[in-house]
């Protein structure tokens, strides 16, 4: 039987994150083992960022998850975060009229709108729901798709966001490498080779810049001038930092706008915060701990704080604003809104 890491003492090594170490015990992962507990701690990261995203009104109207992002190569990159252009505003009892595309918003709930639409003017009204993060049924969101826009009712709002899917202002990927033990070694390593994950967060850069900015060039020779010219800007968050090289961070740097790290702190943190509420539920922790973190679209509502502070800024090195900060400041130079009344 192998031994987990509740039997042993473990001995840590140099360069491999805590993190590994601590979510080892919490989850009693065993020796060599521990994908699908990785795979949850890439979830508890998402989450992490949800959560300082969604604390931003500015960015949380124009917000969708888990997207789909078109590159000039004709390629679709699935990225966790997006942030739109935003449209117009609709607050209960009012409308939008696009392309012949008629929706009333009948009302708004905590967590839905009610919705009549129809297709040209007399067509035949219908009765839809609009869910959290843009759901809707089927036969209305191929009409908002032909016509490339998309509703989105965020959480706590009290109007329903018109998005512009055609027109990206961000993308923020979630990027983290575990720790593993290799055939014929007995000592532990990075996951997946960090570099290949940066090459590919690098590509998803390139194809989007080339198809929403129509120029690619290095940052280091770009926009000397006006760094925020730019309509569409890239962000990744790293965990794990001590697992990405100097190699690493060049190619990131080079193409990638904005590059931060998930502090290991704010990850054990939350780790602990569920493993009382497993204890407090009488459950085993690792088993409450895999259905608490089903995933990141389905994150539970709850207490544990995220501050912007979790975010550690790596590129630019020179630009300390926050991760809210940057893509608020984006939102208010190329799509500000004159706030409506609902």
């Amino acid at each position: 039987m192998a031994k987990t890491a509740a039997d042993t003492v473990i001995e840590q090594q140099h360069g491999i994150s805590p993190l590994y170490y601590f979510y080892q015990r919490l989850l009693g992962v065993p020796e060599g083992g521990g994908r699908t507990a990785g795979r949850k701690i890439g979830v508890v990261q998402e989450i992490v960022v949800r959560k300082l995203l969604e604390q931003s009104t500015l960015i949380n109207e124009r917000l969708l998850f888990e997207r789909y992002l078109p590159g000039v190569s004709g390629a679709t990159h699935k990225v966790e975060f997006v942030v739109y252009a935003l449209l117009q505003r609709i607050g209960p009892g009012r409308s939008i009229d696009h392309t012949g595309l008629y929706v009333d918003v009948v009302d708004i709930k905590s967590d839905a709108a009610r919705l009549q639409w129809r297709v040209k003017n007399g067509g035949k009204l219908r009765k839809a729901t609009l869910r959290s993060r843009g759901v809707v049924s089927k036969p209305l969101a191929d009409e908002l798709r032909a016509r490339s826009i998309t509703l989105l009712l965020a959480s706590g709002s009290n109007t329903v966001s018109l998005l512009d899917t055609s027109d990206v202002l961000a993308s923020i990927e979630s990027k983290r490498v575990g720790a593993q033990i290799f055939v014929g070694s007995e000592k532990l390593g990075s996951g997946i080779q960090t570099i290949e994950k940066a090459k590919q967060t690098s590509l998803v850069a390139i194809d989007a810049d080339l198809k929403f900015n129509r120029v690619i060039r290095p940052i280091v020779l770009r926009d000397a001038v006006d760094p925020e010219v730019r309509r569409y800007i890239s962000v990744v968050i790293l965990g794990n930092g001590v697992h990405w090289t100097i190699n690493d961070h060049n190619i990131l740097r080079t193409f990638v706008d904005h590059t931060y790290l998930v502090d290991d702190n704010v990850m054990m943190d939350y780790g602990r915060f569920v493993e009382t509420l497993a204890k407090k539920a009488g459950q085993p922790v690792a088993r409450y701990f895999m259905e608490y973190f089903a995933g990141m679209t389905k994150a539970k509502q709850d207490a544990f704080e995220v501050l912007h502070t979790s975010l550690a800024t790596v590129e630019p090195a020179t630009d300390k604003r926050t991760l809210v900060h940057v893509l608020e400041e984006h939102i208010r130079i190329h799509n500000l809104l004159k706030r409506a009344s609902p």
